[in-house]
């Protein structure tokens, strides 16, 4: 016999040290990719709430941003998240990877293969959304990058794995044998196949493929069960708060359009749908529905104006009914004021949202960046020294004030006002039913 010594009932080989290290690489990888598989599915939860996801591998801006990679049509399937997939494509293969140490050798080269597969096409659909990422979206995910590695390492170890494996691969003792054997024995179609488990033949090795199954479909259960509950959860809630702020719609509108005189502006006067955001430039959610905003606006050109009202979350820069949550939110407001008197407010508020990491938004970074939109730091400067800046702020303040916009961010929507941010499906039905047959 190759490679190792026969044993009573069954044939058997000692695994070399190579294949002990390739199946525990494969395991410890598949572990790694269900805790950033997780960490993806939170954030991917956190935008589809309307939030806005931060975190080391997915900075919020610039060119790496996960929140608009999780918002794209791409990154769902079967109406759940995609990161949900991933997270049961990893849970399957550390099963396979644990029950490599535990099965025969016909058994084992099923599973290789079907792991090989399994990996196959993970990597062709990361091929896919990558391609996705680069020529739709324009951003790219830095955790769904990491996975993507992953993914590549695990192929390229079941692949060598697969080389090394037997032509005979058992699928029905792989997915039917939960029995074990009278004495022991192989059955049949496995007594010429050698066998490389280091576990007890019989009984001992069927407790054990049974007890790794029993967690796998656990996980895989509850990882459905959670997710589309959460996203049930959301989409229903979301559902009703469109329902309702449409109501309202009926009533008499609460903001008349001579009291947004002034403020900056995009879109057409006669837009069929107007919506004022009261937003904080260091604000989360503002970031968010900004995002959301801009997409809206680019899936129906003409159709939408923006207005922007500076609602700081500081009361350095108004009336003192606000906490001093961020110490930097009166001089970003003051510099957009600025940035407006040259022409360039709309450059600047589109960069400071979507071009630099909230947890890097400060006057210091702003400034070395002003020039990258055309923006004249020394004038802004002086503009800001001279005091009219911070007037039009607490100007701006004070409407918000009148307005009942009592936080941060707050929408008003063809004059009726929206109190809070709403999530991207909530403010896409209100958005998409006021411009029906428009």
């Amino acid at each position: 016999m190759n490679h190792g010594a026969q044993e009573t009932g069954e044939s058997r080989i000692v695994p070399t040290r190579s294949t002990v290290l390739l199946r525990t690489f494969a395991l410890l990888l598949s572990l790694i990719g269900i805790a950033i598989a997780i960490v993806i599915l939170g954030d991917h939860l956190t935008v589809f709430e309307g939030d806005h996801a931060e975190g080391l591998l997915c900075s919020g801006a610039g060119r790496f941003d996960c929140n608009p990679v999780a918002a794209h049509p791409a990154a769902w399937m079967l109406a759940l998240p995609l990161a949900m997939w991933g997270l049961l494509l990893y849970i399957a293969m550390a099963a396979l990877s644990l029950l490599s140490f535990g099965l025969r050798a016909a058994e084992r080269s099923a599973a290789v293969a079907l792991g090989t597969l399994l990996m196959t096409m993970a990597v062709a659909a990361d091929l896919y959304l990558g391609f996705v990422m680069i020529t739709q979206i324009g951003t790219i995910c830095g955790s769904c990058l990491t996975t993507y590695v992953i993914n590549v390492l695990l192929a390229v170890i079941l692949w060598i794995a697969f080389s090394r494996e037997s032509d005979q691969r058992d699928w029905g003792a792989l997915f039917l044998d939960w029995v074990p054997s009278r004495g022991g024995a192989a059955t049949s179609n496995q007594s010429s196949v050698p066998d490389a488990a280091p576990l007890p033949a019989g009984a001992g090795r069927v407790i054990f493929k049974v007890a790794v199954a029993v967690v796998a479909i656990a996980g895989v259960a509850t990882t459905i069960t959670l997710t589309s509950g959460a996203v049930d959860a959301i989409r229903a809630e979301s559902r009703q708060e469109a329902i309702d702020f449409l109501t309202t719609l009926r009533k008499p509108v609460d903001v008349e359009p001579s009291s947004l005189a002034g403020l900056p502006s995009r879109g057409p006067d006669n837009a069929p749908v107007t919506v004022v955001i009261a937003a904080d430039f260091q604000c989360s959610w503002c970031r968010a529905l900004s995002g959301n905003i801009a997409q809206l606006r680019k899936e129906h050109p003409g159709k939408i104006r923006e207005i922007y009202l500076n609602s700081p979350l500081t009361d350095s820069c108004g009336p003192p009914n606000r906490e001093n949550i961020d110490a930097d939110d009166c001089w970003l407001a003051e510099a957009a004021a600025c940035a407006a008197e040259q022409g360039k407010f709309w450059e600047f508020h589109d960069y400071l949202f979507s071009r630099i990491p909230l947890m890097t938004l400060t006057p210091s970074t702003v400034k070395a960046r002003l020039a990258d939109i055309g923006i004249d730091a020394a004038r802004l400067e002086t503009c800001i020294r001279a005091g009219a800046a911070r007037r039009e702020v607490v100007r701006e303040v004070a409407l918000r004030d009148s307005l009942k916009l009592k936080v941060t961010p707050a929408f008003v929507i063809n004059g009726h006002a929206k109190m809070g941010g709403v999530s991207p499906w909530t403010l896409r039905a209100i958005v998409l039913e006021l411009l029906r047959g428009k």
